[in-house]
């Protein structure tokens, strides 16, 4: 088979006569004599820097057309003859004449490829014929998961937990999605929040069990693991069943960290289609990113530790401070009140009928968000002196807040 097409792209106007820029010698000879048929170019904008195109000749005639593709920007018509490179394998593949792949103007999100594979994903391709236990998929996966979300949802883990009890069974639940990697490992990508809940619920299920979707190494091979986030958040978009939608911090923290990583552009033409397919607005995604370039960047997903693979961390910090004179409370600074402050500095005296009991306290306090991280920064200080004030009143000395970490 000879090869008849191809692909590129020009930066300039579609008028000025150029045909291509390829180092095939094949190619270039044929060019100099073949008959070039005039361009449709009746739907070019009024306004372009640059525009993909495909050369197709006929051996027969001799003749050489060009079908103009695109119209836009450099960066976008670059990309686009990238992305046309990679869908049609241009090099190996014996229509056309292009020696190399086109590595773009820079990296961007492969919509197409993820929303294929996606695709194959809820068609069941991968599904596995029996289900795996779920304390063994608990214990292999969830720590070395992959994570496409900015934050844990206790909440959410709980009503998971409740569903499954209530039917002793996990059928209704989405598969645990994993993938292979090279050593045989593998790797959760999406269904964390439905294993959290299956785990708590295990013993009331049936058959301890859960369905799963394995992507082959054949497959995953062809994907970066941040890639595997980006199809997590595509994965979770505005679903019709009881699964947790990816939010708009999920959704913004894959379009920062491309531009952290490839230097795309927030307002990069595929991450405005990425954001499209997960459901939201690409101006609502827009402001959360420039929030985070004002702010110096986000941060990545908060540990929650009330979920059960946490809180032995969280419970090791209280026993560090608790002793015989010492008091600690807990909290989350989003759900902080000086009412439990208030209460226990009144029972700790009786109100004020007899010696404290303890004569210091301790406050550990854990963000479950930047949101509330923020807001508590805020009000920190104000807090610290109102309740130095108040213990000093009621004998006792406040030592101050303590924080654990966010990641």
């Amino acid at each position: 088979m000879k090869p008849t097409n191809y692909i590129g792209y020009h930066v300039g106007d579609v008028d000025d006569n150029y045909d291509n820029s390829s180092t095939n010698e094949e190619f270039n000879d044929i060019c100099e004599k073949a008959i070039w048929l005039p361009a449709d170019v009746s739907m070019a904008p009024s306004e372009y820097k640059a525009y993909t195109y495909e050369n197709i000749y006929n051996y027969e005639t001799n003749e050489m057309s060009t079908k103009i593709l695109a119209y836009g920007t450099k960066e976008d018509m670059w990309n686009y003859e990238r992305d046309l490179h990679k869908e049609y394998d241009v090099v190996k593949n014996p229509k056309y004449f292009n020696l190399t792949k086109s590595g773009g103007a820079y990296k961007t999100i492969r919509v197409k490829s993820l929303n294929d594979l996606k695709a194959k994903i809820t068609e069941g391709r991968f599904t596995k014929d029996a289900k795996e236990r779920i304390e063994d998929l608990y214990q292999e996966l969830i720590k070395k998961r992959l994570q496409n979300r900015t934050s844990e949802d206790e909440k959410f883990v709980r009503e998971i937990k409740k569903d499954i009890e209530f039917e002793r069974s996990t059928k209704y639940c989405s598969p645990i999605r994993v993938k292979v990697n090279k050593d045989g490992s593998r790797q959760m990508f999406d269904g964390n929040t439905t294993l959290m809940g299956a785990y708590g619920a295990r013993k009331k299920v049936t058959d301890g069990s859960i369905k799963v979707d394995e992507i082959p190494y054949e497959v995953s091979k062809h994907f970066t693991d941040e890639e595997f986030n980006e199809l997590g958040v595509l994965l979770n978009e505005k679903p019709k069943v009881s699964k947790r939608p990816a939010t708009r911090e999920d959704v913004a923290a894959r379009i920062w960290d491309r531009f952290l990583k490839n230097a795309t552009p927030i307002r990069d033409k595929e991450n405005k289609k990425f954001i499209e397919a997960a459901g939201y607005r690409p101006t609502d995604i827009y402001k959360i990113c420039e929030s985070w370039f004002n702010k110096g960047g986000k941060v990545g997903t908060y540990i929650n530790y009330k979920l059960e693979h946490n809180a032995p961390t969280l419970d090791k910090r209280i026993k560090r401070y608790t002793d015989s004179n010492t008091h600690v409370i807990s909290c989350s600074s989003g759900r902080f009140r000086d009412e439990d402050v208030n209460k226990w500095l009144g029972d700790n005296t009786n109100y004020g009928n007899r010696k404290p009991k303890k004569g210091k306290l301790v406050i550990i306090i854990y963000h479950p968000n930047s949101v509330t991280e923020d807001k508590w920064d805020k009000v920190q200080l104000q807090k610290k002196n109102e309740i130095r004030y108040l213990s000093a009143l009621a004998g006792v000395q406040f030592v101050g807040f303590k924080h654990m970490d966010t990641q």
